[in-house]
């Protein structure tokens, strides 16, 4: 099986990084902030803070990093983000520093991770964003989605965990589950 992870809100916590540096001053609840005040920032203001590398090269967390290397001993771990082009090297790096297992499989999407997910032939997408989950929904891969402050409201309609280090039991879950299915279906 081949699963696709998003990177931030789902293996890194870039969410916790903007609002440690741009907004705990400002806004003292970050599940408030980002279930409810994050959108009414300005888009101007917005801007500097996705361009900072910072956001992008914090330290992981060490149990993400070694569910990810249970996982990989089983299925091929692809990484699928729309972080700015500007941090492609800057990304592959953190992934290598933080012990990431296939840090080659790094692939960074300005707009859409259809297509790409489409090319890798990818059969399970790891995402936080709704928009995101359902347009890969909607282009027939199955998604499982993490969930968080931002999307808590709307993730509901998809099947997913209540925090990342939930996805090791949840991802054997699916795979049991696509295994019976073929046996039932003669495809094995």
């Amino acid at each position: 099986m081949k699963i696709a992870f998003d990177l931030d809100g789902v293996l890194h916590d870039w969410h916790g990084a903007v609002w440690k540096k741009y907004f705990m001053h400002e806004f003292n609840d970050y599940e408030v902030f980002w279930k409810e005040q994050w959108n009414s920032i300005d888009k101007e203001r917005w801007q500097p803070i996705l361009h900072d590398e910072e956001m992008y090269t914090g330290d992981a967390l060490a149990p993400v990093v070694n569910m990810l290397h249970k996982l990989s001993l089983r299925y091929h771990i692809y990484y699928v983000t729309l972080r700015p082009q500007e941090f492609v090297d800057t990304t592959r790096k953190w992934l290598t520093r933080n012990g990431f297992p296939d840090p080659s499989h790094l692939f960074v999407v300005k707009h859409n991770k259809v297509p790409i997910c489409q090319k890798l032939e990818i059969d399970l997408v790891v995402e936080d964003r709704i928009p995101i989950m359902s347009e890969l929904a909607d282009s027939g891969f199955q998604v499982l989605g993490v969930k968080q402050p931002w999307n808590e409201d709307e993730i509901t309609e998809y099947p997913h965990v209540e925090g990342v280090l939930r996805l090791e039991r949840e991802i054997a879950r699916i795979e049991s589950t696509r295994k019976a299915y073929r046996r039932r279906n003669g495809n094995s």
